[in-house]
């Protein structure tokens, strides 16, 4: 007996019993255990917060120390992990992946992700319900990055995929191109006849079919096409900023999160979008100029060159409508046929131009100019004449945007000092927007 109603006493040579827990040693471990349903705990300063109720369970209600290496087949932790300064945090027994702080001076501080050096590696960002993801797509990439993978990450992969015929761009394989969209991003690793690379599809043909971004058959017929197939994501690199990629314009339907400040490239239409006071913009990659001619419609007098205005009563009139991918209109040019000049002089023009969206007065944005001089000085009888309109109330923030309609009106300018009266078959109307 050891104290009051305590009970100590050997059970066997190996046994030893305390109070109804167990002592016992097999010649290669000594296992103490605990009551039936109880969980052990060293100290008294608290009790269990996490439902400890196991003789296989333990508690310590205070510092707990261990000088050497713990052997965790799972962590929680409900508070804080804290690391000595300037340890690591290794992902694997290597030291292969590693998380550690760098002090550069008193008010930086740097969390350093690294790989070790003589491999390609790169650090991802991976959904975290795919914890044992394929990654080969990123096998031979060397510099440091983060790949922000889309939650389906890769779909499809084969070592046996082929070509369709003479179709050097199409890659084939029975049913593995049913979750496959424009835009995915395709890796050849390798095959016979098969130049290695990262793809793109530009077309999905059907569930057995899809179309890469350029020819990747070297000669002959190409087999056992390594390959593997991921949805499009956003990628940073030590080289750049590799932005997610559509086939079409996105919308607010495309995002998780309904806020500005996205960029998508929709490589259907080869326009770069982004997200900007809460409404998606767009401009061709190139900074490139768009542009819609309409023809006029209605005038004084029509004659097969265009509607003939040669004086101040005399009229030509067209109708338009501004399309929905324009962000902003940079100009309107009226052409037409000039039938008197003087080679010498500018032709003039009175312009008015009315616009409204859907369910507003049509004359929403509104713009009246007289005697705008052409653009250029016809130097013979009909030659083409042009005049460019580049104002407010046309042109920029205030002036017509995308699904507006508009009417332009060309009326007759009277002669000055030095300048041409209208006299002019008008033809076209070019809106150029961005």
């Amino acid at each position: 007996m050891m104290g009051t109603g305590t009970a100590v006493g050997a059970v066997g040579a190996d046994q030893l019993r305390i109070a109804g827990m167990t002592v016992t040693n097999d010649g290669t471990k000594t296992t103490f255990l605990g009551k039936t349903g109880d969980y052990i705990r060293i100290g008294d300063a608290s009790d269990t917060a996490h439902g400890l109720n196991s003789e296989d369970d333990a508690m310590v209600t205070g510092e707990f120390e261990v000088d050497g290496i713990s052997y965790l087949d799972e962590v929680r932790i409900a508070n804080t992990l804290q690391l000595a300064s300037g340890q690591i945090l290794s992902m694997d027994v290597n030291a292969i992946t590693s998380i550690t702080k760098s002090t550069l001076d008193a008010n930086a501080e740097v969390l350093v992700i690294k790989t070790a050096a003589g491999a390609n590696r790169v650090p991802l960002l991976v959904n975290q319900i795919h914890p044992a993801v394929d990654l080969g797509l990123f096998d031979e990439v060397s510099q440091p990055g983060f790949a922000a993978i889309d939650e389906n990450t890769k779909y499809t992969s084969s070592s046996s995929g082929t070509h369709d015929g003479s179709d050097l761009d199409q890659l084939t394989e029975t049913g593995k191109f049913n979750n496959s969209v424009v835009g995915d991003i395709v890796r050849l690793v390798s095959g016979t006849n098969v130049t290695a690379g990262w793809y793109w599809i530009t077309t999905v043909v059907g569930n057995d079919d899809v179309d890469l971004d350029r020819n990747f058959v070297t000669g002959g017929s190409a087999s056992d096409v390594v390959y593997v197939a991921y949805h499009s994501f956003t990628m940073l690199s030590s080289e750049g900023v590799c932005t997610r990629i559509t086939d079409g314009a996105p919308s607010d339907s495309s995002v998780e999160i309904d806020r500005d400040g996205w960029i998508i490239l929709d490589v259907g239409n080869n326009r770069l979008y982004w997200r900007s006071q809460s409404a998606w913009k767009s401009v061709l990659p190139d900074g490139g100029v768009k542009s819609v001619v309409i023809p006029f419609v209605d005038g004084t007098a029509a004659t097969s060159t265009g509607f003939d205005v040669d004086a101040e009563s005399e009229t030509a009139v067209a109708f338009g409508a501004i399309p929905a991918e324009c962000n902003e209109v940079i100009s309107i040019i009226i052409r037409g046929r000039a039938i008197t000049t003087d080679g010498t002089n500018e032709m003039l023009l009175d312009i008015d131009v009315n616009g409204g969206a859907d369910n507003e007065a049509y004359n929403v944005e509104t713009y009246s100019a007289d005697d705008i001089q052409s653009d250029t000085v016809p130097s013979a009888n009909d030659d083409v004449v042009s005049w460019t309109v580049t104002d407010a109330g046309v042109v920029g923030a205030a002036g017509l945007s995308a699904g507006d309609t508009f009417i332009v009106l060309a009326t007759g300018a009277p002669t000055d000092a030095t300048d041409l009266a209208t006299d002019c078959h008008f033809q076209s109307v070019e809106v150029k927007f961005k």
